[in-house]
């Protein structure tokens, strides 16, 4: 398998590269040059009884050579990464029925309570495992840059910190998350971790890091490489939560495999969207539904057609998806457009990438909606009704994100988009802990158990200092 840019006309590059280099010299992202239909109901049925390891370790197989990681050792890394020993639940993500034609995905039982961690634990694993074969370990390491609304970062926190050829540079905008997602963070004592909080937004911190990517002196001598979903094997690990869900899913319903269902992804940058989308090119029988808090980047895109940035980003409930910056977005145009490469190309990249309007094209826009069967926007008292109504009517606790995603089905089905006979899953990305003053806020009697007793360390950035050059001295710090 080879990888090109999202931009096109870019040279081909192998899974390395593609794992190691986050953004291509144009700016765009790395795709696989062809996305095989392997997800058929024989391929289903085979995997109905594995793990959600086996699961993902299948997915990988597809996308990686074996030139580059042997078997042997991509099955290792892959079920190290995901051994149940490591995750608070032995089912790593189970599924719940909670109606007759509604069910649940808990994609939070990781180590940083979060969907992003059983990507981003295998992406550590590969890290590692390249790293090595360059010579990185001990004083000589690769500098991950992260921007994190709060989630993001914690993940990718855990992930590293126990790897010593990677340094981890994390930040974080004032204000704009939970203190719990704040402290699983900055009570991190490893001396591979820097945490730093800017006056600003998120989206802010991800123009200040494509600057610096966008300067090869810098990319090579700090070897900077990026865990955010710009880099692939966030995307192609999550393909995987795709694949076991539907199966448990099924399982669970009573379905045979092949059933379509509706799958409800909460999303804000679009990265776990992406996922989805390229496990239905795959074939997996799924009908996508997007929920958006207010921020309402991907509703826009999907009513009028226009990619359009409105800064700042709104402070919501959901904070994990304020967010309007999305590398992602370029790979769901680059599915939506690829027998029109303009769609996909260097201007859309320039696009994207300056947060100036990009328009589809009718075709595109067409083909976006088969790929893609509703997208809502849910603002922060809807989620809030949401959240109650879910505690009310199943006695469930969920978190605003997974709120999001409740209520965009719920609009599907008032619309009549999808019937109530069919069956329907919503993805729980983030556990309740990271939210319990929101949720209480509600009305729902909830308490975090999870506390933090350790000191918090972090840099305090304002809006007046050179965030290109702060990021160079902790780099210079960390690479003395």
């Amino acid at each position: 398998m080879r990888y090109e840019s999202t931009c096109g006309g870019e040279q081909a590059a192998a899974f390395e590269r593609a794992l190691l280099s986050g953004f291509t010299p144009l700016g765009g992202v790395f795709v696989p040059s062809s996305v095989p239909k392997i997800i058929d109901t024989p391929f289903l049925v085979r995997h109905k009884d594995l793990t959600f390891a086996d699961i993902a370790y299948s997915i990988a197989d597809v996308f990686i050579s074996p030139e580059e990681v042997p078997r042997a050792d991509l099955r290792a890394i892959v079920h190290r990464a995901l051994d149940p020993s490591r995750f608070p639940h032995p089912d790593l993500l189970p599924t719940v029925r909670l109606g007759d034609r509604l069910f649940a995905s808990e994609q939070y039982h990781s180590p940083s309570m979060v969907f992003k961690d059983y990507s981003m634990q295998v992406l550590a694993g590969l890290l590692n495992f390249f790293m090595a074969k360059r010579g990185f370990g001990g004083t000589r390491r690769a500098n991950a840059i992260i921007c994190t609304t709060g989630d993001t970062g914690s993940s990718a926190i855990e992930a590293l910190r126990h790897l010593d050829c990677v340094n981890a540079i994390v930040g974080f905008p004032r204000g704009l998350i939970t203190d719990f997602q704040r402290r699983q963070m900055t009570t991190v004592a490893s001396d591979n971790i820097s945490c730093f909080q800017v006056e600003g937004s998120c989206d802010d911190i991800d123009m200040a890091i494509l600057k610096l990517f966008a300067d090869p002196a810098a990319v090579e001598k700090y070897s900077l490489l990026s865990v955010n979903s710009t880099n692939w094997v966030r995307i192609m690990g999550q393909i995987s939560l795709f694949v076991y869900t539907y199966i448990k899913t099924c399982a669970i319903a009573g379905l045979e495999l092949g059933t379509d269902i509706v799958v409800s992804v909460p999303t804000g940058a679009c990265g776990n969207l992406a996922s989805g989308l390229f496990a239905r090119e795959m074939g997996l029988p799924v009908r996508l539904l997007a929920g958006n808090n207010s921020n309402g980047f991907f509703t826009r895109l999907f009513e009028t057609g226009v990619a359009q940035v409105l800064s700042p980003p709104a402070k919501t409930l959901s904070s994990a998806m304020d967010s309007q910056f999305s590398p992602s977005l370029a790979r769901i145009l680059w599915l939506a457009s690829r027998y029109e490469p303009e769609n996909f190309g260097p201007a859309a990249t320039a696009a994207i990438n300056s947060g100036q309007p990009f328009i589809l094209t009718p075709k595109a826009l067409a083909r976006l909606k088969e790929m893609v069967i509703g997208s809502y926007m849910i603002n922060d008292e809807e989620t809030r009704q949401t959240i109650k109504r879910m505690y009310d009517q199943y006695s469930r606790v969920v978190c605003p994100h997974a709120a999001v995603g409740y209520a965009a089905l719920d609009h599907a089905r008032i619309q009549g988009l999808v019937s109530l006979e069919t069956p329907a899953v919503v993805v729980e990305t983030a556990h309740q802990d990271k939210f319990a003053e929101v949720i209480r806020d509600t009305g729902v009697p909830y308490h975090a158990k999870k506390q933090f007793t350790q000191p918090e360390r972090f840099q305090q950035w304002t809006r007046d200092e050179d965030w290109r050059e702060k990021l160079l001295q902790l780099l210079k710090l960390h690479n003395p």
